[in-house]
């Protein structure tokens, strides 16, 4: 019980208010070398520390044998370890394609979204991952090769939400130490080697970078923590300036224009949040926007995610950049058995024995259970319609759907399959949860073929 590992990791959690007393937190299990010790020693400190522990793994769906492989081997040890478990498989590639996104990103939204839903399963107050010192000085270093302010500078924090790394201030020698010292066997994934991926470039520098100074890792996670620190105190003094600065919905121009650089953007980031716009600003933004609070009325930027801003009369508002689309009235029952008519255009269905992929040949066609839209409609969309995104772990507003898959306005007007205020695939951007073929032999192909000109 006293292995640095163990001793650090008390302190984490009991120092840090990481884990409640009599809650439970779900540790998020690849089977890698990190992530086994983190769950075992969780599980050396339970009953000190009155907690409780369980653990989650997802399998990406990406590695083939290896990945199935790998999810046998953790629900093994949980089994040995009497750790209640949870798991998952999910077509990652498939994801990434419906989304949108890099393989990497779909993999990450998978993995968190799997272990808020296991973590409600379970009961669990906390997801713990194992995130460790190492990991810490790369992802600064590879912040600060980016370009990122002081936000990208102090990394990855041990709390945030319900998500904790208790490892941080673990280095890597130290989890193989623990490992070795216990006996404890791991899984390696060979795509940690593969140097597509940014971070394993960058890991294979660590051999030079101990050759200018051993220590360097905790030099930069400790760099890491003095901005950190200086961050919290600029962004509270922030909070008062923009509370000083409001005036109705917005904030006064005067008021940001007097401010310091670096107080007067984190003012303009914390407003842009307040009304909405949760995407990190990119340094353009913040720039254009100073530059419009710096002019006169009538001024105005466009932003992420469909927001603009604006001033009037010095005054500066954000929300959204609603542009009117008319779109045609139209309510039709879906024909799952050949041509619906609409006015923009022909959806064809056809049921057909399952085929091996599940991933359409084009956005404006996908695979549906066929139960799942009996008795629906296409129809355009409405004020109030909701979607169960694929992977996630609920249902959001369509319209934010929309923006967060980046879906031009201009394709927007395309038709939606429904029931009530659900939406069930949105022709061009992608199928809900509910939708998704999962044990059936026989599946609804959906195609939309738009009329010329609509």
């Amino acid at each position: 019980m006293n292995h640095p590992l163990l001793v650090k990791l008390r302190s984490a959690v009991v120092d840090g208010r990481l884990i409640p007393n009599s809650s439970r937190v779900l540790v998020g299990l690849s089977g890698g070398a990190d992530s086994v010790a983190l769950l075992h020693g969780l599980l050396a400190l339970q009953k000190e520390l009155g907690f409780s522990v369980c653990a989650a793994h997802l399998n990406h769906g990406i590695r083939g044998e290896a990945a199935d492989a790998d999810e046998a081997f953790c629900k093994s040890i949980c089994d040995a370890w009497g750790v209640p478990f949870f798991s998952q498989k999910v077509d990652c590639p498939a994801l990434a394609r419906q989304r949108r996104q890099s393989l990497e990103e779909a993999a990450r939204f998978a993995r968190y979204a799997f272990l808020e839903g296991a973590a409600r399963k379970a009961g669990a107050y906390r997801i713990a991952v194992a995130h460790h010192r190492d990991d810490q000085a790369e992802t600064v270093l590879l912040n600060l090769l980016r370009g990122a302010g002081s936000a990208g500078l102090r990394a990855m924090r041990p709390l945030r939400a319900n998500v904790i790394r208790p490892l941080l201030f673990v280095s890597k020698a130290e989890i193989l130490n623990y490992l070795s010292a216990h006996s404890l066997p791991y899984v390696q994934d060979e795509t940690n080697a593969d140097p597509c991926h940014s971070r394993n470039r960058l890991r294979a520098l660590d051999a030079e970078f101990k050759k200018i100074n051993p220590a360097y890792a905790q030099n930069v996670c400790r760099a890491a923590q003095l901005i950190a620190e200086d961050d919290d105190a600029l962004c509270a003094w922030a909070e008062k300036e923009l509370q000083r600065a409001r005036q109705g919905e917005g904030i006064r121009c005067e008021a940001v224009n007097a401010l310091p650089r670096a107080v007067s953007g984190r003012v303009l980031r914390l407003y842009a949040a307040s009304r909405g716009l949760h995407a990190d600003l990119a340094l353009r933004h913040v720039d254009a926007l100073r530059a419009i609070c710096a002019a006169s009325t009538g001024a105005s930027v466009d932003l992420p995610k469909g927001f603009l801003a604006k001033v009037d009369y010095g005054v500066l508002t954000i929300g959204r950049a609603e542009i009117a689309q008319d779109l045609p009235d139209y309510c039709v029952p879906l024909n799952t058995e050949g041509e619906t008519q609409t006015p923009l255009g022909v959806l064809t269905a056809s049921r057909i024995p399952r085929p091996k992929s599940l991933v359409p040949d084009s956005p404006l066609s996908c695979y549906v259970s066929p139960d799942s839209v009996r008795c629906a409609v296409v129809r355009p969309r409405k004020p109030g319609d909701v979607i169960h995104p694929l992977g996630a772990p609920g249902r959001k507003k369509l319209k934010e759907y929309y923006i967060d898959r980046k879906i031009p306005r201009e394709d927007r007007s395309l038709p939606v399959i429904a029931l009530g205020g659900e939406v069930l695939w949105v022709v061009g951007a992608g199928i809900s949860e509910r939708a998704v073929v999962r044990g059936e032999d026989t599946v609804l192909f959906l195609r939309f073929s738009p009329r010329s000109g609509g």
